[in-house]
């Protein structure tokens, strides 16, 4: 299993539809609106590195509000 935490820079006013779209992933344990240079922080939990890079490119890179991300995998 891989644990990982995924920072999202999103357009402005859309904190909201987002935070419903990632409610919908079941990848996607928790996550929260932040203020500083990210919008939305996610903790993601994924079976190893192929399933992460399916959800940041093919689930939460499709979310149209979402602008850019980064992705913090943890260290065991």
């Amino acid at each position: 299993m891989a644990l990982a935490f995924i920072l999202m820079i999103v357009q402005p006013h859309s904190q909201d539809e987002v935070m419903r779209k990632l409610e919908k992933i079941s990848e996607i344990q928790e996550f929260y609106t932040v203020f500083g240079e990210w919008d939305v922080v996610a903790k993601a939990k994924v079976p190893d590195m192929l399933a992460l890079n399916s959800l940041v490119s093919e689930k939460i890179r499709k979310i149209k509000a979402v602008k850019l991300t980064s992705t913090l995998i943890v260290a065991d």
